[in-house]
């Protein structure tokens, strides 16, 4: 089942609630889903709590995004 940004955009909640694990758990979930939403991570605000995550920072790389 693709979920597409409905993944990434329950992590941007979770991420603006401070919640890095739940975020993170959706990130993984939209990554999978291959979401065409994923280059977004790199800029949009909600996602400044988790960007100092290395599995955050994982999921970048695996994008082939820069940090």
């Amino acid at each position: 089942m693709r979920t597409g940004s409905l993944a990434s955009n329950i992590a941007a909640i979770y991420a603006g609630l401070g919640e890095t694990e739940k975020a993170l758990e959706w990130l993984e979930q939209s990554y999978k889903d291959k979401d065409t939403d994923m280059p977004r991570l790199r800029w949009y605000p909600a996602f400044a709590s988790v960007r100092p995550d290395p599995r955050f920072k994982d999921i970048l790389r695996r994008l082939n995004l820069p940090e």
